[in-house]
């Protein structure tokens, strides 16, 4: 078909990560194994996805940054035209992760933002997977705004890829008609937390448009309904074409490289994010 393909190489541990950032024999055979399979599966790159929780140490992410320019190194050498990129999330650029993005721009060709699941699963209210805003007023605990602005302190925005969630969140909660309204501790029996894909925000029965709301600030549709097993209220937050259009939108007037979906297949046969995605970067 044409389309450039990469592989994505994740560590979502922090025991695994710094098992690789500590050991030079762990690291080498790591990069052996990666070029292995970009000359086997004749692939066009890698992408990184090192997702470390909490603050890292300035060891860990020095390694983090040898680690880079080994692999970048190596991966050049095997292909010249070969393409690395980092997958880095909402906070990164904020908190101390392990990303010293000074050093690290002139290692990797892209930067992809993981801008979504702002709340999530564990979220103790129903709120939007990404908030286009809200964070400076206190709506929202940060949003995608500020993410793309703390990003472009350091990365040049022709090197940015921006995420958009195909997906949203539904969860049981306390009162499904009032915006971010509480939802049901983990350890409650009528806890309740699930992904909601685009092509389900279309189909469900249960989302009436008289029940479903646009929140200007988040940029994001919101619905809601009572279960009608349980008794019990549910929120969701959907991925409609709207909330999409905004996103690429904010992606084309800031001058991206481009948008990165997650997660494709999300949305079945429907072709509106493939035509939304042709009309508005395929001009």
């Amino acid at each position: 078909m044409g389309a450039k393909v990469t592989v994505t190489v994740a560590a979502q541990d922090n025991q695994l990560i710094e098992s690789i950032l500590t050991s030079n024999s762990v690291q080498e055979n790591l990069i052996s194994d990666i070029l292995q399979e970009v000359k086997t599966r004749k692939l066009d790159g890698v992408n990184i996805d090192f997702e470390y929780t909490g603050d890292a140490d300035d060891s860990l992410q020095t390694e983090f940054t040898f680690f880079s320019k080994k692999l970048a190194t190596a991966l050049k050498q095997q292909n010249p035209n070969a393409q690395l990129s980092l997958s880095i999330m909402p906070l990164a650029a904020r908190n101390k992760d392990l990303y010293d993005f000074k050093k690290l721009v002139p290692v990797y060709d892209h930067f992809i933002g993981m801008s979504y699941d702002y709340y999530g699963q564990s979220s103790d209210i129903a709120g939007p997977v990404a908030p286009m805003n809200g964070f400076k007023e206190g709506n929202y605990f940060f949003d995608v705004a500020t993410t793309y602005s703390d990003y472009l302190q350091n990365i040049p925005k022709d090197r940015l890829i921006m995420g958009v969630p195909t997906y949203g969140w539904e969860w049981a909660v306390a009162n499904g008609s009032t915006i971010k309204s509480s939802t049901y501790p983990a350890d409650s029996p009528d806890s309740y937390a699930a992904v909601i894909s685009y092509a389900r925000g279309r189909e469900d029965s249960d989302l009436k448009p008289n029940q479903c709301q646009w929140d200007p600030i988040s940029e994001e549709t919101w619905c809601w309904f009572t279960d009608k097993t349980t008794g019990i209220d549910h929120q969701v937050w959907i991925a409609d074409n709207k909330m999409i259009q905004t996103r690429f939108d904010f992606a084309n007037k800031q001058d991206f490289e481009g948008v990165a979906l997650w997660t494709l297949g999300l949305d079945k046969n429907y072709p509106d994010i493939w035509n939304m995605l042709n009309s508005t970067f395929a001009k």
